[in-house]
């Protein structure tokens, strides 16, 4: 219980470096109507700091713009718009490597400490942990940037033609660019890096045992363009309020057509061996070299036809099916079915149940299940060979996957069941504790043609065989 006071000073590590947090929300919204229109507009703000000192901030700016028209009878448009900018500029994203270090560090390592150039030192060697370092180090000489843009559109035209058809269809548009930058300075000059051969970088070997050659510029940009059109049509009927027949039956029949188009291109570099002076930027790099331009189209499009049918609040009965198509070419490429359905009945609605004493404590029971299959397209290049490109001295050569495609990889299907109960029970007649539910499910699901990267035979001179 007393405090320690002999030759090695103790430092509480998580003092030293967790701090405060501070998070700070801002939004304002507008909205409206008049005649045959309306609108909303928002505008919001996030900002937030590491509980790391010196670890970095987080912002989110977000703006939404949501306007709807009434072009004519039955007919209405509506537009969403949201804008969303980010930037990030936490050195350790998670923090993970912060407490690997703190909790590798013995307490009489004193991490704020400074040479007389004023620089922290990297490594207080193995007396102090054979896994430390100091986190000071690698803010002082490391940054993160990435900042972030989302463009988000939508567009509904929604038509009602009568109380039996319902026209819709929707488009969306998004549209992301993530550029990240790490940057690493040169630590040349710092005694303690030196001395242990400690320097911080990502593609860096540095070579040079003094430090000349540290420093480095990470870029890395990255593209999604996202598109998605769904147009549908919807039939619903009545056999009560529609025909005149006394059967309280509702029924409501889907058609639609579904469209997915996504574009992904990542392009990276990288420059290390700083020069000797600051600021410096990656074309003044000693070594640069792009290593990633990379681009992945992929397309998919389908049909869904669903039917429902309900019998007044007693049962109903749904069953479907959606046929896909993709990009993903090579000879397994066929139309890939998938049927659905799903059931159910409320006991508590037949007059034996009501009739019955236990209906004045259990008063819901409803019994349930469902049906379903569900697909995942092979990759955007998992079915026909890709040579890769790389650079042989002065000269541009091709290079064989180490994972070999195939053609005849068919769709991964997850197949699903589902059987559930659900129960409604009158406890206590007061204001407290009136009611309970009680629901349970019973699930199982297995996936067939799964795809795995499978270990080819070492004679055939491939890594593995995408099966």
């Amino acid at each position: 219980e007393k405090a320690y006071d002999q030759n090695l000073k103790y430092y509480d590590h998580y003092k030293m470096f967790f701090q405060n947090s501070t998070t700070l929300n801002n939004s304002v919204t507008i909205s409206g109507n008049k005649d045959k229109m309306s609108f909303l507009l928002s505008a919001s703000n996030n900002q937030s700091n590491s509980v790391f000192k010196g670890n970095g901030d987080y912002a989110r700016s977000n703006l939404l713009s949501k306007l709807s028209f009434e072009l004519a009878k039955g007919l209405t448009l509506t537009s969403t718009t949201q804008l969303v900018y980010t930037k990030n500029t936490l050195n350790d994203q998670t923090g993970r490597g912060i407490f690997y270090s703190l909790n590798n560090t013995r307490p009489f390592a004193n991490y704020d400490q400074k040479d007389l150039d004023g620089n922290y030192g990297a490594y207080f060697g193995g007396a102090v942990g054979v896994n430390s370092y100091n986190p000071n180090y690698v803010n002082q000489y490391s940054s993160t940037l990435i900042p972030s843009v989302d463009v988000i559109q939508n567009l509904n035209l929604n038509y009602k033609l009568n109380r039996f058809v319902e026209l819709d269809a929707k488009y969306g548009l998004n549209f992301n660019n993530t550029n990240t930058t790490y940057r690493y300075e040169k630590q040349q000059l710092n005694q303690n890096a030196t001395y242990n051969q400690y320097w911080i970088s990502n593609y860096n070997p540095n070579a040079a045992g003094d430090g000349s050659t540290t420093g480095e510029i990470d870029n890395y940009n990255e593209r999604t363009t996202f598109q998605n059109f769904i147009a549908s049509a919807t039939v619903r009927t009545d056999f009560e309020k529609d025909f005149k027949l006394k059967i309280p039956i509702k029924t409501s029949t889907q058609i639609s057509y579904d469209y997915r188009k996504n574009v992904y291109k990542r392009f990276a570099s990288y420059g290390y061996s700083a020069p000797n002076y600051y600021p410096w930027n990656a074309s003044q790099a000693g070594v640069y070299k792009v290593f990633s331009d990379y681009v992945e189209p992929f397309i998919t499009y389908g049909f869904l036809v669903n039917q429902r049918f309900e019998y007044s609040d007693i049962a109903g009965l749904s069953v479907g099916v959606r046929s896909d198509f993709s990009s993903a070419f090579g000879s397994g490429q066929n139309a890939q079915t998938f049927p659905r359905g799903d059931a159910y009945v409320n006991l508590d609605r037949f007059r034996f149940w009501q009739s019955s004493n236990v209906s004045k404590v259990i008063t819901g029971v409803k019994l349930r299940a469902a049906y379903g299959e569900a697909g995942i397209q092979p990759g955007a290049f998992q079915r026909f060979p890709v040579l890769g490109a790389a650079n042989l001295g002065t000269n541009s050569v091709f290079t064989f996957p180490t994972s070999s495609p195939n053609p005849a990889l068919q769709v991964e299907i997850s197949k699903e069941r589902e059987v559930g109960l659900d129960l409604s029970f009158n406890i206590l007649k007061g204001e407290w504790l009136r009611g309970a539910t009680l629901s349970a499910t019973y699930w199982k699901r297995s996936t067939d043609n799964a795809i795995y990267r499978v270990d080819a035979a070492p004679s055939t001179g491939l890594g593995t065989v995408v099966n």
